[in-house]
């Protein structure tokens, strides 16, 4: 295995709905922003902090936006679905992360008590320094033969996509150049789970065992 030291990384996690949640329509704005802002105040936001969409064609574009300041994230609801994006994994613990996410559907569960996840998909990326080896030297394990003629070679990636399995719906991996870090490596890692078999409360784990499968597939550990 070799060492894969994370110089930035973003992480976004998009759960789809079974049914719109309407009582983000119909219920009282009060309810609605009681059960996100007194989550999120904990974490530092404040009702500056807070977007809501105006103006919109139709109701898919209906959104309320929070923006994490202390953690360089953003949790937007909408009828269909709920998204949690972090722009930088490297200023938060996996704690933290677990603690918006936990704080965003506990306030989910009070607007709607009985909505359900058809599915999750969560995507990672990274970008890195490998210790050991140069990024040349890496991608020749995945790209045996690159094409001659088209002039100097100025980089190479490759993507693995992968069918469902047990809870996995699909999944994907990409490694290429870092456009982000000189002489570095980007990986983008992505899993979608079947939402009637895995649970609110346990896909924080059994994401970060795909995740960790899915490095280990490529001989990395995460530093």
């Amino acid at each position: 295995m070799k060492p894969f030291i994370i110089k930035h990384g973003e992480l976004q996690l998009q759960a789809s709905l079974a049914v719109p949640m309407y009582a983000f329509l119909d219920g009282p704005a009060s309810m609605i922003h009681s059960a996100l802002f007194e989550r999120f105040a904990s974490l530092g936001a404040s009702l500056n902090d807070i977007k809501i969409s105006s103006g919109i064609p139709n109701l898919n574009e209906l959104g309320l936006t929070y923006h994490l300041l202390a953690f360089n994230a953003l949790v937007k609801l909408s009828l269909d679905k709920v998204e949690i994006n972090f722009l930088d994994t490297t200023l938060v613990t996996r704690d933290r992360v677990e603690d918006v996410y936990r704080k965003t559907f506990g306030a989910i569960g009070v607007i709607s008590t009985n909505y359900k996840i058809k599915e999750f998909s969560l995507t990672r990326t990274l970008h890195g320094i490998i210790e050991e080896e140069s990024v040349s030297e890496f991608m020749q394990s995945f790209i045996r033969t690159i094409p001659k003629g088209l002039g100097p070679i100025a980089g190479q990636g490759a993507v693995f996509y992968y069918s469902g399995e047990g809870q996995t719906k699909a999944s994907s991996t990409v490694v290429d150049v870092s456009a982000r870090i000189e002489n570095g490596l980007f990986v983008r890692l992505s899993v979608t789970f079947d939402g009637q078999q895995v649970s609110v409360d346990a896909l924080p784990e059994i994401a970060q065992q795909a995740f960790d499968h899915q490095t280990e597939s490529l001989g990395l550990t995460l530093k």
